[in-house]
């Protein structure tokens, strides 16, 4: 009886080592688990407010849009135009995309590339007629297009703001600019 009592005493005292072992590797592996949904959730979508519209983007989406808007505020138009750039080739269905346009053309307009500029703000125009920044890109493309010494260009450009968006700031400056153009 003692034999066995002993026998029994050392495969308790094993089995409570082998416990102990498992609720130490149960405990690490939880951590892990918290670990990675904590990583996971920096990279799931969310919701984020671009321009009064509510969008859905990636983690990394609203971080390089606001580094580019922050070179542009900065008047870092150069850097502000390739971070610009880079953020449409990597995100190119992002729901940024009709503000980084607009803030593209201005970065173009302001590296005086009045081409690149005149086809961003008409890509914004075309593709998204009814975004809030539409005036101020047709009044940005009228300006592109005096730059570029289209005259008949902007004066339709004006005139079709004036009658689009009427009660637009930007209406108001092309009505002024038509005037000042006859």
């Amino acid at each position: 009886l003692s034999k066995q009592n002993d026998g029994l005493q050392r495969e308790v005292a094993a089995l409570r080592g082998r416990n102990e072992e498992l609720v130490r590797q149960l405990d690490l592996t939880n951590k892990r688990i918290d670990e990675l949904n904590t990583r996971l959730v920096k990279l799931e979508p969310m919701t984020v407010m671009v321009d009064g519209v509510q969008v859905e983007a990636q983690a990394g989406e609203r971080k390089a849009y606001d580094a580019a808007i922050a070179l542009l505020r900065q008047g870092n138009y150069l850097q502000s135009q390739s971070a610009l750039e880079q953020f449409m080739l990597r995100y190119p269905v992002s729901g940024y995309k009709p503000s980084v346009l607009f803030w593209l053309g201005n970065a173009q307009y302001a590296n005086r590339q009045f081409e690149q500029a005149k086809a961003s703000f008409a890509s914004l125009v075309a593709q998204f007629p009814k975004h809030m920044r539409v005036p101020e890109s047709k009044l940005a493309l009228a300006n592109c297009q005096l730059e570029l010494k289209d005259l008949k260009g902007a004066k339709l450009t004006l005139k079709e703001l004036t009658e689009t968006h009427p009660q637009s700031e930007a209406a108001k400056t092309a009505d002024q600019r038509l005037k000042a153009l006859q």
